[in-house]
């Protein structure tokens, strides 16, 4: 998630201090999405059992929070490249 960080950091036009938003986002994003992973499968596994949460469920999830989370990198990076009025004014 931190090199998909540095690579659209490297992308994006303007002021450096937006980069360094992005790349420090990117922590907080992956934890946050892992959070919502481990507590997701906790309330399988508390539902139907263990073995929900060693199995299938959990490589699924594995690929879900990368998704989740790229998604979320992919929004951060949108909102901090979007070109604002006063920016083509000045």
């Amino acid at each position: 998630m931190l090199m998909l960080a540095f690579f659209f950091a490297y992308m994006i036009k303007g002021k450096f201090y937006k980069k360094v938003i992005l790349v420090l986002l990117s922590p907080v994003i992956a934890v946050l999405v892992n959070v919502l992973r481990i507590t997701g499968t906790g309330i399988l596994a508390n539902i139907y059992g263990e073995t929900v949460a060693r199995g299938y469920v959990h490589d699924i999830s594995g690929y879900l929070v990368f998704i989740f989370g790229f998604g979320a990198l992919s929004l951060s990076f949108k909102l901090l490249n979007r070109e604002q009025a006063y920016d083509e004014a000045e």
